[in-house]
């Protein structure tokens, strides 16, 4: 069984051959590789990868929504810091769900600000061939067409996961609140009622968290305000004498119009590696409607 590879998943030559216990086809990635006519592809579920040259052999099934990028690139280019599982969007690795909540934010915060639409994403672990876990996040989902202000981006168990990974991997949620409704305490009314402040989690969010920590062990919330604030919302820390609510980071992208912006000021024109899922009013995907720069 090989061990050791160069990071574009080639087999390292000449001393890594050795057979311990039954030999198998699955490889780099812990997928089956394609020795029949000996091309040495590796078929990542999606699609056929050659490692010898770090590219798929076939389109992207994603390529609208990653348009900075080659549809034929093997996560982005960069195997050190992306995993790429079933060859459809490559999966950034962390070491825990706060430093994925902190890409998240910086990635998609100013994305949901200069769409107005709540986006939402589900954390998730993996495992490489190596047996080292990581967290990654699936790919934001958001809705236009939702009778809400803004929209909503609808429920963790709504969030599309990635073939392979099903809901008993999920161990946390991330969702953003788009453009700041100036909130309560700021005097503005919506239908006549003072909204939710806009730069905290909601007592819905809040008690959707804490029946989803019963049912799953060490499961945390996080929401990236349109002030700049990304929050952690973890059910179970009052049991230990901890705060429930704590801030993360006060400089991810942020709305130029909120109030109570944070004193960061940062730009929320970030276009991200990978574009979110929005359907917009009419119920479709648009990805070229998508706004990175607030207008």
């Amino acid at each position: 069984m090989v061990l050791d590879y160069y990071p574009f998943g080639l087999k390292h030559k000449g001393y890594n051959n050795v057979i311990n216990g039954t030999d198998h086809p699955y490889g780099f990635v812990g997928k089956e590789e394609q020795d029949e006519l000996g091309l040495e592809w590796i078929d990542i579920t999606a699609r056929n990868y050659d490692p010898a040259i770090g590219r798929w052999m076939n389109l992207d099934p994603l390529a609208e929504k990653m348009r900075k990028h080659s549809p034929y690139n093997y996560a982005f280019d960069n195997p050190i810091y992306f995993y790429d599982s079933d060859g459809m969007a490559p999966g950034d690795q962390f070491k825990n769900k706060e430093a994925a909540a902190l890409d998240f934010a910086n990635q998609y915060n100013g994305v949901s600000i200069n769409n107005n639409v709540e986006l939402i994403s589900v954390f998730y672990e993996t495992t490489d061939a190596s047996g080292n876990t990581y967290t990654t996040y699936a790919v934001p989902v958001g809705y236009k067409n939702d009778a809400n202000e803004g929209g909503t981006a609808g429920t963790p168990e709504a969030v599309p996961l990635p073939e392979g990974i099903d809901s008993s991997q999920v161990t946390g949620d991330i969702h953003t609140h788009s453009q700041d409704r100036a909130g309560e305490g700021h005097g503005f009314t919506e239908n006549g009622l003072i909204p939710p402040d806009d730069n905290s989690f909601s007592d819905q969010d809040l008690d959707a968290n804490r029946q989803r920590a019963n049912k799953t062990e060490g499961y945390t919330a996080f929401v990236a305000t349109p002030k700049g604030d990304l929050l952690k919302h973890d059910p179970k820390a009052y049991k230990t004498g901890g705060q429930s609510v704590t801030t993360i980071s006060s400089e991810i992208p942020s709305d130029p119009n909120s109030p109570s912006r944070n004193s960061s000021n940062v730009s929320p024109n970030v276009t991200p590696d990978v574009m979110p899922l929005i359907y917009f009013e009419d119920g479709e995907l648009h990805p070229e409607r998508i706004k990175t720069k607030n207008e």
